[in-house]
């Protein structure tokens, strides 16, 4: 029996699960992704790769008749480097024999599904669904002062070489000068600007509402207490899907060039009938079908056009990081990873790489180096 990734329908919201032949839900695994979506509110690309991780688990374990609540990670992690999944394509399923032969999937891939069906597992041990005793077969387990069981590293790691992390590729300020310039239009002039001005990613722009655009000074007759111009992140279903990660939503302030262009986009979209209707900020005004959101395979085709036009590679990623490697210059780590969407800091302290200028300011404008500079130390 395959089991398989399926997109269900609940009362509050969509989510993904696994499913066997007859269209049943894997219980266990559901379990698991409803906490994952609704609980830890992952973005829903992660909850659907997740499921995909999960489906693979419980189809080696009925094609190897092991009961899903007794696992074994080592004989199913060659499993997963030997055989293809029921939906991978490849010109055979059957397992590939000989240590001569590619791998079917890389060892952190391998690594990622194993940490899935590990982390399925402390789940369920914490409501009570299998026994405490199994996680101590897929973690190391030890000690603490007051003699409580806890749970260290995974076992059955497979080790990698680390890599360091690229630090962001930044557009150069002058470089999305040129890309304004080439736009030829307000409305893919102020895309680039909210993505680069405000951070936002590809999905939260296009899916911004007119209603959360604040661009007063003062939007308490909105509803809204945040003072000063400002745009509201927020995650909701989209016809276009667009998608907020993590599910958090977020107030972003937008500097002044921001509200002036949006005034003069907002007479142009008003002139088209067809968008009159539609609640989206960015909408088709150039070509059919008219009126109708935007979706992301046009913003990566817009900025593939200007990028031949401004002979510099720009994609909508790298305009996001524009604006964090600028705010973090004059904002704190925190501050910064709140305007980003960040969910953890950690995420956003790539974006901390002092010049060597920056460095030495560090060092010569202490404290103590106007101590030795007063002679404060002489003997």
């Amino acid at each position: 029996m395959a089991h398989r990734q399926f997109k269900f329908e609940a009362l509050v919201g969509p989510y993904w699960s696994v499913i066997d032949d007859h269209y049943d839900k894997v219980e266990p695994a559901d379990t698991y992704l409803q906490f994952l979506a609704f609980s830890r509110r992952l973005a829903e690309g992660t909850c659907h790769r997740y499921a995909s991780d999960l489906a693979l688990y419980f189809t080696w374990c009925d094609r190897t008749k092991r009961q899903w609540d007794d696992p074994d990670i080592t004989p199913f992690q060659i499993w997963l480097r030997t055989t293809p999944g029921p939906e991978e394509q490849r010109r055979s399923r059957q397992a590939l024999a000989g240590p001569g032969s590619p791998p079917v999937r890389s060892d952190p891939v391998v690594d990622r599904i194993c940490m899935v069906v590990c982390e399925m597992f402390r789940h369920l041990a914490s409501q009570g669904v299998v026994p405490f005793e199994i996680l101590t077969r897929l973690f190391e387990v030890g000690r603490s002062h007051d003699g409580l069981l806890i749970l260290s590293g995974r076992r059955h790691r497979l080790k990698k070489r680390r890599k360091k992390r690229p630090m962001p590729a930044a557009v150069p300020i002058t470089v999305v000068r040129s890309l304004l310039e080439a736009t030829g239009n307000l409305r893919d002039f102020l895309l680039i600007l909210v993505m680069t001005c405000a951070g936002l990613r590809r999905g939260e722009a296009i899916g911004l509402r007119l209603s959360d655009m604040h661009l007063l000074p003062d939007s308490l007759s909105l509803g809204c207490a945040f003072k000063g111009a400002h745009v509201h992140v927020t995650p909701r279903e989209s016809t276009n899907g667009a998608v907020v990660k993590g599910g958090v939503a977020r107030i972003v302030p937008v500097p002044r060039t921001v509200t002036q262009v949006y005034s003069l986009y907002r007479q142009e979209r008003d002139r088209v009938p067809h968008a009159t209707s539609c609640d989206y900020v960015f909408v088709n005004l150039y070509q059919e079908p008219l009126g109708e959101p935007m979706k992301a395979h046009a913003v990566n085709e817009l900025l593939e056009r200007l990028s031949t036009k401004v002979g510099y590679k720009v994609n909508p990623h790298s305009l996001r990081h524009t604006f964090g490697s600028s705010a973090i210059e004059t904002a704190s780590v925190d501050v910064v990873a709140e305007l980003m969407g960040h969910a953890w800091v950690t995420t956003t302290q790539v974006y901390l790489h002092p010049d060597e200028q920056r460095l030495r300011d560090a060092v010569e404008q202490s404290s103590i180096a106007d101590l030795l500079e007063d002679g404060a130390l002489d003997s």
